[in-house]
């Protein structure tokens, strides 16, 4: 790993990258399977976001409330790291690798649930639940805590208010 000082460079740059492309699997798979036209009046696609996404999946029964503030922890730091240089960014590497973690962990559940709508799986997935040790670290280590009210989560960075 290359290091500027005590920065280590390649570790912010593979989490991003990481976290940026499970964001977009994430975010086509949400759209290509929630009803969108049942939670919006009228239909404008500027209104879809990943937040409500994430949202109205859970409320479709396609994600469970674990999975959902999993994927909303992605989101905040992926919104982080991608509008801010690696030098302007809030979050720790600890943070953007945990980021990284809770990715492939929602991944994991999305592809062991197509694989049981009859989806074929070339190799074998992690089982068990890991959800409540992802979230845990989440609250313990880096003092996150979920509002339910705002559908997010709250840090001590947060400046604005999230999406619906």
């Amino acid at each position: 790993m290359q290091e500027i000082g005590e920065v280590p460079r390649l570790g912010y740059s593979t989490n991003q990258y990481a976290i940026l492309r499970a964001c977009g699997f994430i975010e086509h798979y949400l759209r290509d399977n929630v009803d969108v036209k049942r939670h919006l009046r009228n239909y404008d696609d500027d209104k879809v976001t990943f937040a409500r996404l994430i949202n109205w999946a859970t409320k479709e029964d396609r994600l469970r409330g674990d999975t959902r503030m999993l994927l909303h922890f992605v989101r905040e730091v992926r919104n982080n790291a991608a509008h801010n240089m690696w030098l302007e960014r809030n979050y720790s590497l600890d943070i953007l690798t945990h980021a990284r973690e809770c990715a492939v962990y929602v991944i994991d559940d999305i592809l062991r649930e197509l694989s049981n709508e009859g989806g074929q799986l070339e190799e074998e997935l992690p089982t068990g639940d890991g959800s409540q040790e992802l979230i845990r670290h989440i609250e313990s280590e880096f003092l996150w805590w979920f509002d339910e009210s705002k559908h997010s989560w709250v840090t001590e960075f947060q400046t604005d208010e999230p999406d619906e």
